[in-house]
């Protein structure tokens, strides 16, 4: 086994669409809290803010949606 010179291994980045104080809305707050505490512990966490560079253009948009779904508006 190869021995380490130091530190904790590079990190794995995540990303995510939500911010941190809605993740119990996906998950129920006890496993939010529970996951959130085990990947930001040590970690370094950076907050983007601004319009989606994925989404740039598409003022007005509609989202069709398959098999007669209705449809929603993507943007303003």
């Amino acid at each position: 086994m190869p021995v380490r010179t130091g530190g904790a291994p590079p990190g794995t980045p995540w990303c995510c669409s939500k911010p941190f104080g809605r993740w119990g809305e996906v998950f129920g707050e006890t496993v939010a809290t529970v996951v959130l505490d085990r990947l930001v512990h040590h970690a370094e966490v950076h907050s983007l803010k601004g319009d989606s560079y994925r989404m740039r253009g598409l003022e007005g948009a509609v989202l069709v949606t398959a098999r007669g779904g209705s449809a929603s508006r993507l943007c303003g």
